[in-house]
C-alpha cells in the first residue's frame, strides 16, 4: 500500500517537476537554436502531459517529415534557379557560363516539372536566357541547349496550371521576338504554340493578345528556306484561325496571305508545307473580303499545283478541296471561271476517288460542286466529263449510314447531274 504524500512533499514534487521541465525546455531551445539555419526563435510552450504516440501519430509524423524534406528540396531548387539566372546576367558575355547555365536548368526541369513554374515565376527568366543567347548567335551548342529547354516546356505546357500556361506563352513569344535567327529554338517555340492553341478558342485569344502572330509571320519571311519551320508556322496560323475571325483579319491585314503563298511556292514538293498552308488559307478565306488578295497572289494556281503534286496526301487533298469550296461560297462568281480553267473540278473528282472514306473531304467536294452548278449551269457538263457521277455515287454508298449531311448533299448533287445527262 502506497503512502500518501504530505502537502509539503507535494509542493516539493511540483517544484522538482517544474525545474525538470524548465531545464528540458532550455536544452531543447539550445539545440533548436544551433541546428536552425534561419535562427528562428522557438516559443516556450506550457508543459504538456506526455503520452505514448499511437500508430496514427507515427504516420502523421512521417508525412510531416516528408513534407518538410520536400519543402527543403523545392526551396533549394528555387534558390538554384535564381542563382543561375543571376550568374547569366553577371557573366553575359561568357558563352561557357551561359551554356552551362542552360544545361543545368534543363537538368533541373527534367528532374522536377515544378521547376518550370519556378523558372517562369522568376522575373523575366526566359527573357534573360534569350538575351544571353542572342549575344552568342553563332554558337550551335548553345542553340541546342536552348532548343532542349523550350522543348521541355512544349511537352509540359498542357499540364501546367492556367496561370503558368499564360506566363509561359508570353515568355515564349518574347523569346521568338528576341531570337529570330535561332531556327532550332523557333521550331520548339512553334511546337509549344501548336500544343497550346489546338482546338482551344480561349488560348487562340491569349496568343493574339500576347502579340504572337507578328513573330510567326516574321519567322516565315526570314526562314523561307526551312520547310520544317515553315510548316510549323503554318500549323500555328491554322490553329489560330480555326475559331477566331479577328485573327483571320489580322493575319490578312499583315500580309499573311501572301506570306503563306510564298512559302507554298518555295516548297512545292513538301507535303507538310502545302497541307498546313492550305489549312490556314481555308480558314482565312472564311472572310470574303480577303478573297481578292488570295486570287491576285496566284492562290488558285498554287492550290492546283499542291493537289497535283501530292495526290496521295490526304491533308493536302482535304484542305485543297476546302479552299476551292470556300472560293465557291463567295458571292462574287468571277472566281468560278479561274477554278474551272485551272482544272479544279478534275482535281476535286480525283481527290474524292483517292479518299473515299474521308467524310469531310467528300462533303466539301460535293458542296463545291453544288455551288459551282448554282452559279454556272455549264459546269455540270465539266463535272460529268471528269467522272463526277461515279465518285458521287461512291460517296452515297459509303456514307449512307454514317453521315447524313454528306449523304443528303451528294444525293441532291447526283439528282442534278443525272437530270442534265438525260
Amino acid at each position: 500500500m502506497k503512502r500518501s504524500l504530505s502537502l509539503d512533499e507535494k509542493d516539493e514534487k511540483k517544484d522538482e517537476t517544474a525545474d525538470t521541465l524548465h531545464k528540458k525546455q532550455k536544452m531543447q531551445d539550445s539545440e533548436n537554436q544551433s541546428s536552425n539555419d534561419d535562427r528562428t526563435p522557438t516559443a516556450i510552450t506550457p508543459a504538456k502531459e506526455h503520452k505514448m504516440p499511437t500508430q496514427d501519430d507515427k504516420k502523421d509524423m512521417t508525412l510531416i517529415t516528408l513534407a518538410k524534406e520536400q519543402a527543403t528540396e523545392q526551396s533549394t531548387d528555387e534558390k538554384a534557379i535564381l542563382a543561375v539566372l543571376d550568374s547569366v546576367q553577371c557573366h553575359f558575355s561568357n558563352v561557357n557560363v551561359v551554356k552551362h547555365s542552360m544545361a543545368y536548368l534543363t537538368s533541373l526541369i527534367e528532374s522536377d516539372e515544378a521547376n518550370w513554374m519556378r523558372l517562369l515565376d522568376a522575373d523575366d527568366g526566359l527573357e534573360v536566357l534569350a538575351s544571353a543567347m542572342k549575344r552568342h548567335m553563332d554558337d550551335a551548342e548553345l542553340q541546342d541547349h536552348g532548343g532542349d529547354l523550350i522543348s521541355l516546356l512544349s511537352e509540359r505546357i498542357e499540364t501546367m496550371p492556367v496561370v503558368q500556361q499564360i506566363d509561359a506563352i508570353w515568355a515564349i513569344i518574347a523569346v521568338m521576338k528576341e531570337l529570330q535567327a535561332f531556327e532550332v529554338i523557333l521550331e520548339e517555340c512553334c511546337q509549344a504554340l501548336i500544343s497550346f492553341t489546338y482546338q482551344d478558342p480561349a488560348n487562340e485569344e491569349i496568343v493574339a493578345m500576347a502579340d504572337g502572330l507578328d513573330p510567326i509571320l516574321a519567322t516565315m519571311k526570314i526562314h523561307l528556306n526551312s520547310p520544317d519551320l515553315l510548316s510549323s508556322c503554318c500549323m500555328v496560323l491554322m490553329n489560330m484561325t480555326c475559331n477566331n475571325d479577328d485573327n483571320k483579319a489580322k493575319i490578312a491585314e499583315e500580309g499573311g496571305i501572301e506570306t503563306i503563298l510564298t512559302a507554298m511556292q518555295a516548297h512545292p514538293h513538301c507535303e507538310f508545307v502545302q497541307g498546313e498552308a492550305l489549312g490556314a488559307l481555308e480558314n482565312i478565306l472564311d472572310l470574303e473580303e480577303y478573297m481578292e488578295d488570295f486570287v491576285d497572289h496566284n492562290g488558285i494556281l498554287l492550290t492546283r499545283e499542291a493537289m497535283r503534286n501530292h495526290p496521295g496526301d490526304a491533308e493536302v487533298q482535304n484542305n485543297g478541296c476546302g479552299v476551292f469550296w470556300k472560293i465557291s461560297e463567295c458571292s462574287n462568281d468571277e472566281y468560278i471561271i479561274p477554278i474551272v480553267q485551272a482544272g479544279g473540278i478534275a482535281l476535286t473528282v480525283s481527290a474524292m476517288a483517292f479518299n473515299p472514306d474521308n467524310q469531310l473531304l467528300q462533303l466539301r467536294a460535293c458542296e463545291f460542286f453544288c455551288n459551282l452548278i448554282n452559279q454556272n449551269e455549264a459546269t455540270k457538263d465539266v463535272i460529268i466529263e471528269a467522272g463526277g457521277i461515279e465518285v458521287i455515287g461512291s460517296a452515297i454508298r459509303i456514307h449512307r449510314k454514317i453521315d447524313d449531311e454528306t449523304l443528303t448533299t451528294a444525293q441532291e448533287l447526283m439528282a442534278s447531274l443525272i437530270q442534265t445527262k438525260k
